[in-house]
């Protein structure tokens, strides 16, 4: 008679999914959705990994204790809910599963049909399910994730182990490493049965994905032996067609205990794409400079690019002011003085006569300052709020181009970013 999985404690694997967190974000949030329970039961990959490994998702968590030879619950049935599946405040999960099944040796891609139907104008799109995910383990050691896709394109996907590539169905999907494009991942296994196919490539575990459905990646990662926090990003890619523009998404991946949690924190608040922390000083002195000429931002600490944002200056008659200024103080939101009293979100102050930086203005009205105003000083603004604001939905068009009135406009995510990042005090060059 086997013990129940829960009962062990030897060996810790964690399966995190997070949608919805862009790439950076570091949410404490540890509140699981009820999809949980349905992903997981999707997975269906789960194996044996090595002893102490861990991994926590930025904003949703599922954690189990398993032991090797040990068995999981492979679907959920209808009456359990996510809760059921949800570790209470430091202390275990005691999942006890319904239906007993043995855990799989390898990785497989299930036999699926190859016939399409032809499309004459494909579309290939891809949304990430799973935007990022933070994990954690052991210098050397090995646990198996998973990402799911929507396939908001088209085209049907296929698994090159699906068989269906010589008949020319559908197209053979892959994720692939980016930030760089397609270099070699500290992360990958040569493994036949750890899901990559090559040193910056993973197969799709799904067979087969209609248009409107999940594809399912599921892949071993294999931890470096220094000790570090790292980022590894991920695109879509249809080999020797196209990379898949907005199919983003990142493993942050600390081995070891290679610095105190706040520090931890900032470097991967910091990493520029895939990389690793202890390029990075963050005790360096931040800045950030504004090209007039080309339009751009850029965040630095020290002489790491942390960030680069496409922004809006000012136009001809009401140019942003060349030099060498600070960060003043900030808002989350300002709502200027005089007509039309304009809302503008994340607002820093870098000169006393007016000029700073924010996100995309909204006009606005009377009755949206006064619920502005009603919220508390460190309170946001949900950019919802402005949706349906013409003023705003226009100005999206006009990033990259000088049409402010001599502040510097970002997009609401980037404005949101550097809102984060910037200090009372830190330095703001504004070059031509």
């Amino acid at each position: 008679m086997q013990t129940p999985f829960y009962k062990h404690t030897s060996v810790l694997l964690a399966i995190a999914f997070t949608a919805g967190v862009g790439v950076g974000s570091l949410s404490d949030s540890l509140n699981a959705h009820e999809s949980q329970a349905s992903i997981l039961a999707r997975s269906a990959f789960i194996q044996d990994l090595t002893r102490d490994t861990s991994v926590a998702s930025v904003g949703q968590v599922l954690a189990y204790n398993i032991y090797e030879g040990d068995v999981v619950d492979e679907k959920v049935g209808d009456d359990e809910s996510a809760s059921d599946f949800i570790p209470a405040e430091d202390e275990a999960a005691p999942v006890i599963p319904k239906k007993i099944k043995s855990l799989p040796s390898q990785l497989t891609v299930p036999v699926v049909s190859c016939d399409v139907e032809v499309v004459k104008k494909p579309l290939h799109k891809a949304t990430p399910v799973t935007k990022a995910q933070s994990i954690m383990m052991d210098p050397s050691g090995v646990i198996r994730v998973s990402m799911l896709y929507r396939n908001d394109g088209t085209t049907t996907w296929f698994s090159e182990q699906s068989g269906c590539a010589s008949a020319g169905a559908g197209v053979i999907v892959q994720l692939g490493t980016v930030q760089p494009l397609d270099h070699d991942s500290l992360f990958a296994s040569s493994d036949p049965v750890s899901g990559w196919v090559a040193s910056n490539r993973v197969m799709m575990s799904s067979g087969r994905v209609n248009p409107g459905e999940e594809a399912l990646f599921t892949f071993d990662i294999k931890a470096p032996i220094h000790e570090d926090v790292y980022r590894e990003v991920f695109e879509m890619v249809i080999p020797g067609v196209t990379w898949v523009a907005g199919s983003t998404s990142s493993l942050d991946i600390t081995v070891g205990v290679p610095y105190d949690e706040e520090t931890s924190k900032k470097k991967l608040l910091y990493i520029n794409g895939s990389g690793y922390g202890s390029m990075i000083d963050v005790n360096a002195e931040k800045r950030v400079e504004v090209d007039l000429s080309e339009q751009k931002a850029y965040v630095k600490i020290g002489d790491y690019l942390v960030r680069e944002f496409s922004v809006s200056t000012g136009a001809r008659k009401t140019p942003t002011p060349v030099g060498t200024w600070k960060v003043l103080f900030k808002q989350q939101a300002r709502i200027g003085g005089a007509s039309p009293h304009y809302i503008m979100p994340k607002w820093q102050a870098i000169r006393p006569d007016g000029y700073g930086f924010h996100a995309l203005p909204v006009l606005g009205n009377a009755t949206l300052r006064a619920k502005i105003r009603g919220l508390g000083p460190d309170q946001e603004v949900p950019t919802d709020w402005f949706t349906n604001d013409a003023f705003w939905s226009e100005a999206l068009d006009h990033i990259g181009t000088p049409r402010s009135h001599g502040c510097v406009r970002f997009l609401p995510e980037d404005a949101a970013y550097i809102y984060d990042f910037t200090d009372i005090g830190t330095p703001i060059e504004v070059r031509k």
